[in-house]
């Protein structure tokens, strides 16, 4: 098991019809509870939805820029 910890920094979201998308900064922390090395990952990430019939937005496309961060 492990802690999250998810940090989310939106730079732009736009709608158009049916289709939407979120552009952010996104840093994430893992720190294992067993006590392990934790491990820090940050980047953009452009995610794309799409409205379904029933008027729901859902997860159409996703792509990450995450890169393991060292520590200085």
């Amino acid at each position: 098991m492990c802690a999250f910890e998810v940090k989310s920094d939106i730079q732009e979201i736009q709608v158009s019809g049916t289709l939407a998308y979120c552009w952010n900064h996104l840093t994430v922390d893992v720190q294992p509870k067993n006590g392990g090395t934790a491990i820090c990952a940050a980047g953009f990430v452009l995610s794309v939805m799409k409205k379904n019939s029933a008027g729901q937005w859902q997860l159409f496309r996703d792509a990450n820029l995450l890169q393991h961060e060292t520590g200085s």
